[in-house]
């Protein structure tokens, strides 16, 4: 799982959100949309980490709203 952190880290980390960052919000919302996120195998470890339609959809617009207000420098944000 730490692997899992580090790679995501990687791509989006907020705790470094004044880097570049290497982020799409099209593929943020293409992970969430298709299932990609959260992983399959954290999933049946929390149960409860599995997100409805509405759920989805919400995280989608709130990942773009914070793309287009404050974008990552060098990142995607779009």
């Amino acid at each position: 799982m730490q692997r899992d952190v580090e790679g995501g880290r990687g791509t989006l980390n907020f705790s470094q959100w004044d880097k570049a960052q290497d982020v799409n919000a099209g593929d943020i919302a293409e992970a969430v949309r298709g299932g990609g996120m959260p992983p399959w195998f954290y999933s049946l470890i929390h149960r409860n980490a599995a997100l409805n339609t509405a759920e989805k959809n919400q995280l989608i617009a709130g990942m773009n709203a914070t793309l287009a207000k404050s974008p990552p420098i060098g990142g995607g944000g779009g």
